[in-house]
């Protein structure tokens, strides 16, 4: 006689935990599959994207019975990644969480010469992969005076932004004097000259100009020299 072994369908359910990390989704991609009544059957899942599997929880191999149905359950758990807000913080976020739900943070980073004006856009879930947020910066902004340019004191202002250029006056005159130089001494590259919209004074410096008078007799020889 020539037997035949009997078969059977089981059904293998696959479960994602919920983004709270505690409880757990059923996905409607259930498989169903065949096996020989009172024999073991076991399932290897694949591996998925952003999720670990959790050999603890899932239920893997089972005997096909005869009567009723054998169900087999996969529990994925999600995985966390690192989501980083440039120069503030670093934050672990699970995957798939969406963009509204994601840890926001209350540090403002730094940067020389430059104000933070917000952060760039959140993905629109977190992926599975560290995830870093760019800063977007403005440039500070200085007003300059370049002060006692002349004979009446007069100043010349100039509004210039870090990294930028700065226009340095040239060909001062003053009576009596000779031009020596700016006290502080300016750059040409504007670095960081304080906090935003700080006001930066440079003062012209003058020395005196200096003669000598010479004497001379009637038959005009050199009586003397006067400074």
């Amino acid at each position: 006689a020539i037997w035949t072994a009997n078969g059977a369908e089981y059904k293998v359910e696959f479960w994602y935990m919920d983004l709270d990390g505690v409880n757990y989704t059923k996905a409607d991609t259930d498989v169903t599959l065949s096996g020989v009544v009172d024999k073991e059957v076991s399932y290897a899942p694949s591996a998925k994207e952003g999720v670990a599997l959790n050999n603890e929880k899932s239920l893997l191999t089972g005997t096909v019975p005869a009567t009723g149905e054998l169900v087999l359950k996969v529990y994925f758990d999600r995985n966390s990644y690192t989501l980083t807000y440039e120069g503030a913080e670093s934050i672990s976020v699970k995957f798939g969480t969406p963009a509204d739900k994601m840890p926001t943070t209350a540090k403002i980073p730094t940067k020389e010469g430059h104000v933070f004006a917000s952060w760039q856009a959140l993905p629109a879930t977190m992926p599975a992969t560290e995830y870093n947020v760019a800063a977007n910066w403005t440039a500070e902004t200085y007003k300059v005076i370049f002060a006692d340019t002349n004979d009446a004191g007069d100043s010349i202002e100039e509004t210039v932004t870090f990294g930028g250029k700065l226009t340095i006056p040239t060909g001062l005159t003053k009576t009596g004097h000779v031009f020596d130089g700016w006290n502080p001494v300016p750059s040409a590259n504007v670095g960081d000259l304080g906090e935003n919209n700080a006001t930066v004074t440079y003062t012209a410096q003058w020395k005196a100009e200096t003669y000598t008078l010479t004497f001379t007799n009637l038959f005009g020889n050199v009586v003397a020299d006067m400074p």
